[in-house]
């Protein structure tokens, strides 16, 4: 059986992703993957230009070396470590980083840099950020005294059944 070179069907844009690992995806393959992970669809309109802007910086790290550092939060970490972190991003992410880049109130000199640190944080924090924002309106509408109250309510009970038998 002869061999027969055919350098088409092994151009880095012949091979399927899957199995290119160490090459770097396309803008294209990049914007695709950010796109299914931030689906613009669920933000408001006067949010899909924000959300937008995240998918752009998510297939920027996508399309950097993995063996190059990234540069977040002040810090020069592993490409590759960065880009794993970003693979867990969805839209709560990509909402969670538009509701708090919205309540800023302090000029930014370098915007990309801050919504690609906050994309970054996100991932371990998100749970802690909701609780707190549930905690918070609870507290607000009263919930968590009453709560808190029927809490030491069967903490006394259970101390008084204790102390009867």
């Amino acid at each position: 059986m002869e061999y027969k070179n055919n350098a088409d069907s092994r151009s880095p844009s012949a091979i399927s992703p899957s199995l290119r690992p160490s090459l770097r995806p396309s803008f294209r393959e990049a914007m695709c993957r950010a796109v299914r992970q931030i689906d613009q669809r669920c933000f408001r309109k006067d949010e899909q230009e924000r959300a937008r802007e995240l998918q752009l910086i998510m297939a920027e790290v996508y399309m950097m070396a993995p063996d190059k550092p990234i540069r977040i939060s002040g810090e020069w970490l592993d490409g590759y470590v960065v880009q794993e972190v970003f693979r867990q991003l969805n839209s709560t992410h990509g909402r969670m980083v538009i509701e708090e880049f919205e309540k800023l109130t302090d000029p930014i000199k370098n915007p990309k840099a801050y919504l690609r640190t906050m994309l970054y944080n996100s991932v371990f924090s998100i749970e802690s950020h909701y609780e707190n924002a549930i905690m918070v309106d609870m507290k607000e509408s009263g919930e968590l005294e009453y709560r808190e109250e029927m809490a030491l309510r069967r903490k006394i009970d259970n101390i008084g059944k204790r102390e009867r038998e």
